[in-house]
Parts: structure tokens; sequence; C-alpha cells
């Protein structure tokens, strides 16, 4: 998986809070955290093929790696807000939207996106869709992601 968009906001965090004291232990949560759920996901693959037709395949380990990857979102924004702003509550995805929002990431131009939900996230995966926008739904205010 090439993930070229995430690259430029990890690129955008890391120039802002790369040098924080806090940076390297949510950098190495999520490091270790991702590897895991990468290897538990191709593994599964050894079972159901990764093909359009196996789209509404259900299976507990596919619940599981959705909660985990959700859970792992999460936990990474929860203590980057923590850590950046001043909160008094536990923050959950209307902080996040706001706190995605306030970065100012890079496009490949010179020009900047002030939209997260213009983010593209490159899969290789020769069966299907290559692109997604996992932020697509945050386009119209009120909206609420799929995912």
């Amino acid at each position: 998986m090439t993930d070229l968009g995430w690259e430029r906001v990890r690129c955008v965090i890391k120039e802002k809070f790369g040098k924080e004291p806090w940076y390297n232990d949510i950098l190495s949560y999520l490091l270790q955290r991702y590897a895991s759920i990468e290897r538990r996901l191709i593994d599964t693959f050894r079972y159901v093929a990764c093909h359009p037709e196996n789209r509404n395949t259900f299976s507990y380990e596919y619940a599981s790696i959705l909660r985990d990857s959700g859970s792992v979102f999460s936990s990474v924004l929860d203590r980057l807000i923590r850590e950046t702003t001043a909160i008094s509550k536990e923050p959950d995805i209307s902080d996040y939207k706001k706190w995605l929002l306030k970065l100012d990431i890079p496009r490949y131009m010179p020009d900047r996106i002030d939209r997260i939900y213009s983010i593209s996230v490159d899969i290789n995966y020769p069966l299907g869709e290559n692109v997604l926008l996992p932020f697509l739904q945050w386009k119209d205010e009120k909206g609420k992601l799929k995912w």
C-alpha cells in the first residue's frame, strides 16, 4: 500500500510537533499497531481473496481488524489533541475533524490543501479502486464518515 496522502499529513504533523517529547511516543505506538493490523489483514488473504466479488464477506477477524483500526486512529488523535490543545473533555470525532481541518497540508503543487476531505490514499490493488478518500464525507459540513 502506498499512502501518499498520509505521507503528506505525517510530514506536516512531524514538522509541527516532531521536536516535542511526546511525539515519538505517538509515532512508536502508531507504527507498532499499524504493522500488526497490516499483517493480520494480509494473513486473511490466504483464506479470502482480495477481490471485488468478496467485498461483502463477513468474518469476526475482519470485524476485529476494522475495530482495531478505528481504535488506533482514535488513540492517536486523542493524544495529538490532548497534547496540542486545551480540551477539557474526552475528544470525539467532531474534535478530530476540527483538529485535522486546522492542519496545513501541502499538495504536490505549491498551493495548499485546507480541506482534509481532499486527502487521498493510494492502494496497490490491481482489481478495483486504487484511490481512497477516507474523509470525503467531511466535504459536507455536517457529513459523517461512512467507515
